[in-house]
């Protein structure tokens, strides 16, 4: 798949646990992991949700490269 997730270099970057974020966002760690994992690939809204919660922009949030 091209499209990788950045979630967990940026959660980093800002000392943002999963649990943290999972929290803010009103949804269970396992999604938000399951997101991160890219399985199944988050749909735009949740997207812009966690770049708005990260106060990053949903191109950050990615990668992409192509095969």
């Amino acid at each position: 798949m091209p499209l990788k997730s950045r979630w967990r270099i940026i959660l980093a970057e800002k000392e943002i646990t999963q649990k943290q974020l999972a929290k803010e966002l009103n949804v269970t760690p396992q999604q938000l992991s399951n997101w991160i994992r890219m399985d199944p690939v988050p749909r735009i809204e949740i997207a812009f949700k966690v770049a708005k919660a990260l106060g990053v922009t949903v191109d950050e949030l990615f990668d992409y490269t192509e095969e």
